[in-house]
């Protein structure tokens, strides 16, 4: 995910350029998709908090939620793919307009960035508790992030 983070950033450097409107348009629509990474990530720890602490019976529905959460993980990803791709159809733009656009979004970049690593984070703490108490029912989750934090490193790879 750290892979996947260096990538939007670098991205939020690369796209600002002449057309400004369409380029600001992408560079909104990536600081949505970070945000919205954030989110699915914070509702997933959510379920895993949940699950830790619910009745036996209701801790089906809860692993079934998070693991929901990772399939919106990876459409985040395929957003990326989308927004890159755009990105990369754009004309280079002038090195003063670049700067412009660059100083403009670096702070709500880095600020997204900081909370969708604080959420990992998180996440992944949640995780190690509730593997600590039962580890079997997790196995699946486990695997739906793994594809989920792949499908983010593959474009990054795409680079």
């Amino acid at each position: 995910m750290k892979k996947v983070m260096l990538f939007v950033g670098v991205l939020a450097l690369l796209l600002p350029g002449c057309g400004t409107d369409e380029r600001e348009r992408l560079i909104a629509d990536a600081l949505d998709q970070i945000n919205s990474a954030a989110t699915n990530m914070a509702t997933i720890r959510d379920n895993i908090v949940k699950w830790e602490k619910a009745k036996e019976s209701e801790r089906p529905k809860l692993l079934k939620s998070a693991i929901d959460g990772t399939q919106a993980l990876s459409k985040n990803a395929l957003a990326f793919q989308l927004i890159k791709g755009q990105a990369d159809k754009l004309e280079p733009g002038t090195l003063e307009s670049r700067k412009e656009l660059a100083d403009k979004y670096r702070e709500r970049f880095a600020a997204a960035i900081e909370n969708a690593n604080k959420e990992r984070i998180a996440l992944n703490e949640a995780i190690a508790r509730a593997e600590k108490k039962e580890k079997a029912p997790l196995v699946d989750l486990k695997i739906s992030l793994q594809k989920a934090q792949g499908d983010f490193e593959n474009l990054v790879k795409q680079r």
